[in-house]
């Protein structure tokens, strides 16, 4: 099978996810990808000596500002990128795909799946995020009603995440899967122990965006503090990503005025160890598809604690961690769960990493995901030929 997708730079989900499947087609002869990425220089390492690889570098600025600068509706975002969106036809012409993997639902992924339906080609799309969660201005919202359409395959890493789409479009979605997020190999990396240093390190990591709530760290802090409960506090983010937003700067002095360390977003193997050297990982964002962090912090033998609201959850009762679901509204519980693990010295149990390393490894999660795709293709060309 010939898939195209997009992808970009980072350690996020979609940036990963990329990385990972041209990892997987390497020692999958049956498979060819095409990746419509981003950042140069990001991926060159991982493409050399794979014949059945390649990779077009299609750059648009990542800033919102200069991305809809002179735009006020699709129809005028589309003229401003139609130059794009041809040279992404030019690829699908050229690599002849029978399927693309658009990955997210804002303005990247829009492109290659712009392109997609004017060339025909069948399209999958994998929700890492929901930009109607994240996002309130009606351009934004519009680019996310273009995603949904009842003929494209979904894979939704959560039901939380399916459930929260197919309300707010009021909508069923037929050809829709659950594939959680794998956890990247550097997290379960035997050679490396949990690190205890006899202090108790608390951390959040994340993006400073209101969906993450990551004030929440300073509110806790403050709640600690009050209750005699000693701890150091991490604030780990993408500090090149920080702009003069009055969130993000009330976020970083509400951090600082509570001795909140700041630490800059780091590779895999250095954010593993970074997981083990903490006692306790944070997630209290208001909604998430999935939740990468708290998953992979768990893999690292640290708990975490996450808010209802996120898709995760749905691993973590899967794993008999039930217990770490909590509702971040209701601060006296998170309170007491804080003192229960420090209490404790709670750490991930073997079986339970175990269960991670099978159950949420890419290559298998990666496989899955193709094999639901060809057979959706085998079912399609079945119906086209018997016309």
């Amino acid at each position: 099978m010939r898939t195209i997708k997009n992808s970009h730079g980072g350690i996020g989900g979609i940036a990963t996810e990329g990385i990972e499947m041209l990892n997987y087609v390497k020692s999958a002869q049956h498979h060819f990808l095409t990746l419509i990425h981003r950042d140069v220089n990001h991926v060159r390492d991982y493409i050399s000596n794979s014949p059945n690889t390649s990779t077009h570098y299609l750059q648009v600025t990542k800033n919102s500002t200069e991305l809809k600068e002179g735009v006020r509706t699709m129809e005028d975002l589309y003229f401003k990128y139609e130059d794009k969106i041809s040279l992404i036809e030019r690829i699908i012409e050229k690599e002849q795909p029978d399927i693309a993997f658009c990955s997210g639902s804002f303005y990247y992924p829009w492109l290659l799946m712009q392109a997609s339906k004017n060339k025909e080609l069948p399209i999958s799309v994998r929700y890492a995020g929901i930009i109607e969660k994240e996002e309130k201005e009606q351009l934004w919202i519009e680019m996310g009603k273009d995603f949904i359409n009842k003929d494209y395959i979904y894979f939704f890493p959560s039901e939380h995440a399916k459930n929260a789409l197919e309300k707010i479009h009021d909508i069923s979605l037929p050809y829709s899967y659950i594939s959680p997020n794998g956890i990247n190999s550097s997290f379960f990396n035997d050679k490396s122990k949990k690190v205890n240093s006899g202090e108790f390190n608390i951390a959040f990591a994340g993006r400073l965006a209101p969906i993450k709530n990551p004030e929440y760290l300073a509110i806790l802090a403050s709640a600690l503090r009050k209750e005699g409960i000693e701890a150091n506090l991490f604030g780990l983010t993408d500090l090149s990503s920080v702009g003069n937003s009055p969130y993000q700067r009330s976020v970083l002095n509400a951090w600082r005025e509570e001795g909140i360390i700041l630490i800059d977003f780091m590779d895999y193997n250095n954010l593993a160890e970074f997981y083990r050297s903490c006692s306790l990982i944070v997630t209290p964002s208001h909604f998430e598809t999935f939740g990468n962090v708290p998953l992979e912090a768990i893999a690292s033998g640290t708990p975490a604690i996450i808010n209802k609201e996120v898709g995760v959850k749905e691993a973590f009762y899967e794993l008999g961690l039930s217990d770490l679901v909590l509702d971040f509204n209701d601060m006296d519980s998170v309170i007491r769960k804080v003192k229960e693990i420090k209490n404790e010295k709670r750490v991930t149990s073997k079986e339970v990493v175990e269960k991670i390393a099978r159950d949420y490894n890419w290559s298998t999660i990666i496989e899955r995901n193709f094999s639901i795709i060809e057979e959706h293709l085998k079912v399609r060309r079945a119906k086209v030929g018997s016309i």
